[in-house]
């Protein structure tokens, strides 16, 4: 069994009265070859390194997913962690959702860090 993932995006940029349309809304479905999907909120605190997060064992090769931060102060940032050293290659602004992006990686490979204290972020992903 496959994953059928439809992705709409867009994006619109104001200043004042001055409105630009950054990107125009698409939609696209994309099938993959992966039949897991995972949903969580986790609690991302600010140790140095980043702490892994913890997706469901049948999870292999993470593909489409959103992330939110649930915290009203502080941002986090998603990353990868090399030699006990943290990478960030997404930060979520507090009170954020983003996504869909693609993440393809390994679901071990996710790790997060928050900024000045601990915050609540919801992932919702499938597997590629």
């Amino acid at each position: 069994m496959s994953i059928s993932a439809t992705v709409v995006c867009g994006m619109t940029i104001t200043n004042g009265t001055s409105r630009t349309l950054v990107d125009q809304q698409t939609s696209k479905v994309h099938v993959v070859a992966g039949d897991d999907i995972d949903s969580g909120t986790f609690v991302v605190p600010t140790t140095a390194g980043g702490t892994a997060i913890a997706f469901k064992a049948a999870m292999g090769s993470l593909g489409w997913a959103t992330v939110e931060n649930l915290d009203t102060t502080n941002y986090v940032e998603l990353g990868r962690q090399v030699a006990g050293t943290f990478y960030a290659f997404l930060r979520v602004p507090p009170e954020t959702k983003i996504g869909p992006f693609y993440f393809g990686c390994g679901a071990s490979d996710v790790y997060a860090l928050a900024n000045t204290g601990s915050v609540r972020i919801n992932i919702k992903v499938a597997e590629r």
